[in-house]
């Protein structure tokens, strides 16, 4: 629809792909102390990947 350009492709893959690889990994963590830890790291992930997903956004279609 024209909303966002390849910037936010290539940016929303990156995320993607770290989301993934860190979720992938938390399945091999043994340990309640270390399960808090995994799932610590992956609500602020999931909150970094939306703000840079929403600016993202924004400034792309800003650009276009």
């Amino acid at each position: 629809f024209g909303y966002a350009g390849y910037i936010y492709l290539i940016i929303a893959v990156v995320l993607g792909l770290a989301w993934l690889a860190l979720s992938v990994r938390g399945f091999w963590i043994s340990g309640a102390g270390n399960n808090n830890k995994w799932a610590r790291q992956m609500f602020f992930l999931s909150l970094w990947a939306m703000v840079i997903t929403f600016i993202t956004i924004t400034v792309g279609s800003l650009m276009s």
